[in-house]
């Protein structure tokens, strides 16, 4: 029998429809596909009788089965409910967040797991306080911004409740590389409730990097240059991670 744990939770699945048994007998199929399960190993591995399982794929007359039953696939493929019969009562955010996820190896999801249980002892440590997260780059000599995980909490009551349900992150400039833009201690407060207007900068991850940029919008394609030295960085949609537009700079 194979490994219990399978290769694949398709990023793929049928979704939103209200053809739930369609739709979970579709997923179940490119589940066992994408595997290489057959339906005896996959009621194996989900703890269902063979037959049980033929007859739901294949036999048009059966109209529905136990919620037991639907439980134990989801089980089986590691995967939710939801996913697995296109229920929608996952948000399209928290649905893409769960499936990669998934897909990580397992060093990341611990990486992941720590962080979050760090932002609630942060969150908790500092209960009823509005704070928001600073990450502290570093500058490589080039100027450019390294990716790093320090974060420090910054209490910002001063801050107006539209504007810091919008603010998310803060970066930290953290060198000289930036002027006159801004300075060494400069506090960049980021959103991503929509995109850039003109004259606010944005925030995009390039490999490992921070780069601050103009958004720009050329012959339909959404372009971005670098502040310090208006060079071009990259466009949509070449895997552009949108960290954030400024929404409120913090002067040193």
């Amino acid at each position: 029998m194979k490994n219990q744990n399978p290769k694949k939770s398709s990023e793929k699945l049928v979704e939103k429809s209200t053809r739930y048994i369609d739709v979970f007998r579709r997923n179940i199929d490119k589940l066992m596909e994408e595997n290489d399960y057959t339906i005896k190993e996959t009621a194996e591995i989900a703890d269902i009788s063979y037959d049980t399982l033929k007859t739901f794929l294949y036999d048009k007359e059966a109209k529905d089965c136990r919620l037991s039953t639907a439980v134990k696939l989801a089980r089986a493929f590691h995967i939710s409910i939801d996913e697995l019969v296109g229920a929608g009562t996952i948000d399209d955010h928290s649905l893409n967040n769960m499936q990669i996820y998934r897909s990580l190896p397992k060093g990341s999801r611990s990486l992941i797991d720590w962080h979050l249980h760090n932002q609630k002892f942060i969150h908790e440590k500092h209960k009823n306080k509005k704070i928001v997260n600073i990450m502290l780059p570093v500058c490589a000599n080039s100027g450019n911004l390294k990716i790093t995980s320090d974060y420090e909490p910054l209490h910002i009551e001063h801050m107006d409740d539209e504007l810091f349900h919008k603010v998310f992150i803060g970066i930290q400039i953290p060198c000289l590389h930036y002027l006159p833009h801004y300075t060494q201690g400069d506090i960049l407060l980021l959103a991503n409730d929509r995109d850039a207007m003109r004259g606010e900068n944005t925030v995009v991850v390039v490999n490992d990097n921070l780069a601050i940029t103009n958004r720009v919008i050329e012959n339909g394609i959404v372009k971005y240059y670098g502040i310090r030295d208006g060079k071009f960085r990259i466009a949509e949609p070449d895997n552009v991670e949108v960290l954030g537009y400024v929404a409120k700079i913090l002067r040193a």
